[in-house]
Order: structure tokens, then C-alpha cells, then sequence
């Protein structure tokens, strides 16, 4: 479950802050649309 909460997390974050951990806002969806148990 907290890898779907940090995924939940992730999508949630806006374009500044995406950018200021280094991922693309592409790159935080193809992630975020992944299911929980997939690493």
C-alpha cells in the first residue's frame, strides 16, 4: 500500500515541484497510472 501512496503522492504535485525532484510531468503520470503491485 505505500507504493500506492507514494504514487498517489506523486500525482499530485505540481509542474515546480516535479521539476525540483527531477522528473518530467510525463514520467510522474506513466508512474503514477502504474498499479500498486507493479515496482
Amino acid at each position: 500500500m505505500q507504493r500506492a501512496r507514494q504514487r498517489r503522492r506523486l500525482s499530485a504535485l505540481d509542474c515546480r515541484a516535479l521539476a525540483d525532484i527531477g522528473i518530467s510531468p510525463a514520467e510522474a503520470r506513466a508512474e503514477a497510472a502504474k498499479p500498486f503491485w507493479r515496482k
